[in-house]
């Protein structure tokens, strides 16, 4: 019998962190500065996919350099203030430290750009938690698909992928641990609880809790 996952990486926006509020209120202001109206309503559906990929689906008549002059808009806005209304999901901070100190090796692959993700895991106080880090910029060339950025996470920290279960809230991510033979298990907290279907025989996790609980490990409290 194949052991357990004893390594976990987690996606960040919608499985770990809330950060709707932040992202859709700094992408607003991108676009009034850039002067250019969404094609449709700012809703955190659309928060997952790398920030070009979010900003030409919101803006597909605009100009390469029209979307450029967003993307620059956005980042400054989000990177000086916009991060700091993200807020972790309730008890995700209690499951991750019972995680770590039940001696599993946890890391984060995320679209989100390095430089907000640091900043919002050390405004949480997180960064003793994870191994590493990995986002699309992280590495270069910068990668154009989060399965890459999974494939050269498990490369360069030598994870095996028989022991790491890969835990995130949209298809993406499951989609991208399929292409690495991982094990998926799905944040249903996040934000694809609401528009995304899965197999039926998806590992589904109701609460942090319940991925501790999947994993034998009592909840504290």
């Amino acid at each position: 019998m194949m052991p357990g996952p004893r390594i976990i990486i987690f996606d960040l926006d919608g499985t770990l962190v809330d950060s709707s509020i932040g992202i859709l209120a700094s992408l607003e202001n991108a676009f009034r500065l850039a002067e250019v109206d969404p094609v449709q309503p700012l809703h955190a559906s659309l928060i997952g996919p790398p920030l070009r990929e979010t900003v030409t689906l919101l803006a597909p008549r605009q100009s390469i350099s029209k979307v450029d002059q967003i993307i620059a808009a956005f980042k400054s806005i989000y990177d000086s203030s916009g991060y700091l209304a993200t807020k972790a999901y309730p008890d995700v901070s209690i499951m991750l430290s019972t995680l770590k100190s039940s001696g599993f090796r946890l890391h984060i692959a995320t679209n989100k750009r390095a430089t907000p993700t640091h900043l919002i895991l050390s405004s949480l106080g997180w960064n003793d938690f994870f191994e590493s880090v990995y986002s699309p910029d992280s590495v270069l060339p910068a990668t154009a698909s989060k399965a890459e950025l999974i494939t050269i996470q498990l490369d360069r920290e030598c994870l095996s992928c028989h022991q790491t279960l890969y835990v995130g809230d949209r298809l993406e991510d499951w989609h991208s641990a399929q292409a690495n033979g991982l094990c998926f298990a799905w944040a249903h907290w996040g934000f694809g609880a609401d528009h995304t279907v899965f197999p039926e025989d998806i590992i589904t996790l109701p609460t942090p809790e319940s991925l501790t609980a999947f994993l034998g490990i009592s909840f504290p409290g």
